[in-house]
């Protein structure tokens, strides 16, 4: 039997409003972004540009400013002290980068734990040395670092032991890595942290069925969901979807407990799959039961 298929004639009408409404919403997108971006253009990229601009210049004593190009980036490529200071940044970064990370994990993962007695006061008090502006915080470490009038002064001459002078050549960049560790923690923790909060929690209770421990919780389910704030780019529900590719034995053990339906995750193996092709499954089922009857 031969089923007529009647033309939709109100789709074409229908896709130039969607297209419409498509640029209408871009430019509305870019009226509430617009205000952030022209403060940043104002107070960061200007900067920027002047500070380059002022760099194809020399400034001299007779005669004012004269244009000399390159040339000042070619004495600073060719200056000893100018790589001996890109080689200490570098050791900055690949040693006090990655320990701080690891705190801050470490930190989080205790707090979301729940085993944590206080652990709004915790969360607090470590990042509370975010608030503290750059200046005031190179203050007072620097006075505590003081060997005659600081910290370790004191306690120089209250144990009678000499410590190592923290602001010394040899010292100064563990101090300096002290310094941005301690303050810069709480600020990590705090988006780790966040991404914890949004687990759903149907995991764990899978987890707990399969009798999986803590560590391996750690590992399959938030571990793949920190990887979210790692990239800037995922949210909460990939996350979740990540979880559940890890942790596939769990999703299965959900899927067939026909008794705990009202609890069922929402990142189970069918709901993991694409929405759009179980919905064009289900029109199609429909409509040859439609033509049947």
């Amino acid at each position: 039997m031969t089923q007529a298929v009647t033309p939709t004639i109100g789709a074409p009408a229908r896709r130039a409003r969607s297209a419409r409404a498509g640029r209408g919403g871009s430019w509305s997108g870019w009226a509430f972004v617009g205000p952030f971006m022209a403060v940043f253009a104002l107070v960061f990229l200007a900067p920027i540009a002047y500070s380059i601009y002022l760099s194809l210049f020399r400034k001299q004593l007779v005669g004012g400013n004269s244009f000399v190009g390159i040339e000042n980036y070619q004495r600073a490529l060719e200056d000893p002290q100018f790589w001996s200071a890109l080689g200490r940044v570098a050791v900055f970064l690949v040693v006090q980068v990655p320990i701080m990370l690891g705190i801050a994990l470490l930190v989080a993962l205790a707090i979301d734990s729940g085993r944590l007695y206080g652990r709004n006061f915790f969360r607090i008090s470590i990042f509370l040395p975010y608030a503290v502006p750059a200046v005031v915080a190179s203050l007072m470490w620097g006075f505590m670092y003081g060997t005659r009038f600081g910290l370790v002064g004191n306690i120089n001459d209250a144990f009678g032991v000499s410590i190592p002078n923290p602001l010394s050549p040899d010292l100064v960049l563990a101090a300096i890595g002290n310094i941005v560790t301690w303050e810069f923690v709480g600020y990590n923790m705090l988006i780790f942290y966040s991404a914890l909060r949004v687990i759903p929690t149907s995991l764990y209770e899978a987890a707990q069925i399969d009798g999986a421990g803590q560590w391996r919780v750690i590992a399959a389910i938030k571990l793949p969901a920190i990887r979210g704030p790692w990239s800037s780019r995922r949210s909460s529900r990939s996350s979740a979807a990540s979880s559940c590719s890890t942790s596939r034995a769990s999703c299965r053990t959900w899927h067939r407990t026909p008794s705990r339906r009202t609890s069922r995750p929402t990142c189970t193996p069918t709901r993991c799959r694409s929405r759009a092709s179980s919905t064009t499954t289900r029109r199609r089922s429909r409509s040859s039961w439609a033509s049947s009857r």
